[in-house]
Parts: C-alpha cells; structure tokens; sequence
C-alpha cells in the first residue's frame, strides 16, 4: 500500500485506535497509552510522536510530510520493539532524517540516534533530570525537567 491508498482508507476506525503505514503495512499501533506518555509528548511539543521539519512552507491541503529532520518517539514496554527495530529500520532511510529521539516514559532517559553520514549514525544517551537534550543541527534544545516535567518527581 502506498501513502495516497493509506489516506483514503475509510474513516471506519474506532476512534481510540493509533494506525500508521510502516513498510507499505497498515499497522494498528496502540490502544492507547498511559498518561505519562501522552505527559511527555505534549512536554515535548517543539518537534510516529512528534515531528520536526526544515524548509520552505507545506502545501496548502498536505496530509503527510516527507522529508522530516526528526522524528520523536516515546518508549513504552508495548511499543520499545517497533520504536527500536521496525520504526528506526523504516526512518533511517528518510534522507532528510537527521534524528530519531526515543524517550523513555519510565525514566528521565533519551536516547538520540543522530546522523553522521549518509548510512553512518551515533547514538548518544541522556539521562537526568538535570540534563539537556536536544538536536544541535535544527537548534532545539530541550531540559530534561521540563521534558518529563508532573512524570518524574
């Protein structure tokens, strides 16, 4: 399947439900997730769970975006194997794509994978309150407090 056959699917769909198209699958997601996942994405509302892009304004009527900076996603135990395999398989490959973000919803704990060359990534861990994290390249700078601000004491 093909974006323009995914975004004509009937809204049929139990409005609880998250679907995406990864690989050319439609894929149910999630249910829904815990309040401190919903907690940290909206926290983190400067970026498959947040997303930023660089560049000229979209069109007028888009419904989907293809050249992503980055892509945020927030780790749970019932999504950690399509963040961490399926999803960052599928986003490394975007050659807009500078980072993929995965948060962690149980610990101040965000690990960057960033872009060091055309198929070269490093992977660079923040952990602590006290910390930064961020994405130099697009000049967003997050404190980790305020990331998981009313989730982590």
């Amino acid at each position: 399947m093909d974006l323009d056959e995914f975004e004509d699917l009937p809204g049929d769909k139990a409005s609880h439900e998250k679907w995406e198209l990864l690989g050319g699958r439609v894929v149910k997601t999630m249910v829904g997730a815990r309040w401190e996942h919903h907690c940290i994405t909206r926290n983190l509302a400067v970026f498959p769970d947040v997303m930023a892009r660089c560049g000229g304004p979209l069109e007028p009527g888009a419904t989907s975006i293809g050249n992503p900076a980055a892509l945020a996603e927030t780790v749970s135990p019932g999504t950690e194997n399509r963040d961490r395999k399926e999803k960052w398989d599928l986003y490394r490959r975007l050659p807009s794509r500078q980072h993929y973000p995965l948060i962690e919803r149980d610990a101040a704990m965000v690990v960057v994978m960033g872009r060091a060359g055309e198929r070269d990534w490093t992977t660079r861990r923040v952990e602590g309150l006290d910390a930064e994290t961020g994405l130099p390249p697009i000049g967003v700078t997050v404190p980790m407090r305020e990331l998981y601000r009313d989730v982590c004491p």
